[in-house]
């Protein structure tokens, strides 16, 4: 009964944990999806950020371009893009780097000071709005800003389009980082989770002759594995075992060990083992005596996902 409830008890726990890893991730999930600053939004700050930091006025390229992206946006529709990508909170901030864009595309004074510190502010309020992210939208162009994009031979859009490349690899290295590391959890919960049954169950990997009977057909073979509800044979006789695979997939055969016998049903067939749980689980004392039939010293084993050819193969 107490095997029972603790079996239970960690199956329970497995199922949790998988639970508490799925509900991890769709937050995730749905936050890449949501928190997105608008194009037009993101390109207006992209081209403030180009702007030379040394020059007192905005040379004319760039207020060109500044007029034409005014003219092409709405700030309404940006607002409401905020609301509904859940970035309202960085409204007033996107409200003033687009007055400050308008103000800048019809010729007046350039001050690199007020500018410098509009974008800082969009790009800390952006980051606290998108901390899951774990990457400021406008961290690559607030870096290195001192010339800005703007060089003696003119502006360079080739740059702006190579930094937003940048981002893109490394937002996709973030998330194939974040897969890498659940994956790997979840491949350390499995194997603990067998380890635990494993200790729980004493299973213990063995070489045990014995024989299995199935009807009269009589089959030599060893066990490989032996725990409290079942163990792991392999048959020596590999064509007297499969002459009799139909009648072992359905019905209850007897495993003769030394001068005791067991009735076992088939639960797995692979390639090398097959697996039999007994219709009455051993006690750890009984274990302990067919484990001295042994000839290999008898060793801990869990169960694994491919039928234990691998790990048998020593044993066999």
């Amino acid at each position: 009964m107490m095997v029972a409830l603790l079996c239970l008890m960690f199956r329970g726990m497995r199922s949790a944990v998988w639970l508490a890893v799925v509900a991890g991730l769709l937050p995730m999930a749905a936050t890449a999806q949501t928190c997105q600053v608008p194009p037009d939004l993101m390109g207006v700050a992209r081209t403030l950020a180009a702007l030379p930091m040394d020059l007192s006025d905005v040379p004319s390229a760039m207020s060109d371009r500044l007029a034409q992206q005014m003219l092409s946006i709405s700030e309404a529709q940006i607002l409401n893009s905020l609301k509904e990508s859940g970035l309202q909170s960085i409204s007033p901030v996107a409200v003033d780097v687009l007055a400050e864009a308008e103000r800048l595309a019809g010729g007046a004074t350039f001050q690199p000071a007020r500018v410098d510190a509009l974008l800082r502010r969009l790009d800390e309020q952006s980051t606290l709005a998108c901390i899951d992210s774990g990457k400021s939208i406008f961290q690559n162009g607030q870096q290195g800003r001192t010339g800005g994009f703007f060089v003696e031979k003119g502006f360079s859009w080739s740059e702006v389009s190579k930094r937003a490349e940048e981002e893109k690899l490394f937002a996709a290295g973030a998330v194939v980082f974040a897969m890498v590391g659940f994956i790997s959890v979840l491949v350390l919960i499995d194997s603990g989770f067998r380890w635990i049954m494993a200790l729980l169950y004493n299973r213990k990997a063995c070489r045990i002759p014995a024989d299995l009977k199935v009807g009269k057909k009589v089959i030599e073979g060893l066990v490989v594995t032996l725990g409290r509800g079942g163990c792991r044979f392999h048959p020596i006789d590999t064509m007297a075992f499969d002459a009799a695979l139909a009648d072992i997939r359905g019905t209850v055969a007897l495993l003769l060990i030394e001068d005791e016998d067991f009735e076992v049903r088939c639960s797995g067939i692979y390639d090398t083992v097959t697996d039999f749980r007994f219709e009455r689980s051993i006690t750890i004392k009984h274990q302990r005596a067919l484990l001295v039939h042994s000839t290999i010293s008898p060793y801990y084993i869990r169960k694994s996902r491919d039928g234990g050819t691998k790990a048998v193969e020593g044993l066999i």
